[in-house]
């Protein structure tokens, strides 16, 4: 599997936990380690461009069958 690292997931924190966000492709075989700080603020980048009518909808999928869009629409609001 091909694994490509943010910058931040590629430092190293002394007395940090190496907690990741994992967004992985099973048919290209590759996923993208980020920080959940990266994340948290891609996310909120997303929220901002849809509230703007940039983007027509956000979904995402922590699970094979669970779409997070809802709750995480609904803590924003």
């Amino acid at each position: 599997m091909n694994e490509i690292r943010t910058s931040g997931a590629k430092e190293s924190s002394y007395g940090v936990f190496d907690d990741y966000v994992i967004i992985e492709s099973i048919d290209t075989n590759e996923r993208i380690l980020m920080r959940p700080e990266e994340f948290e603020f891609l996310i909120s980048q997303l929220f901002e461009n849809w509230k703007k009518k940039k983007s027509k909808y956000i979904q995402l999928l922590k699970e094979w069958n669970e779409c997070a869009y809802f709750s995480c629409v609904k803590k924003l609001l």
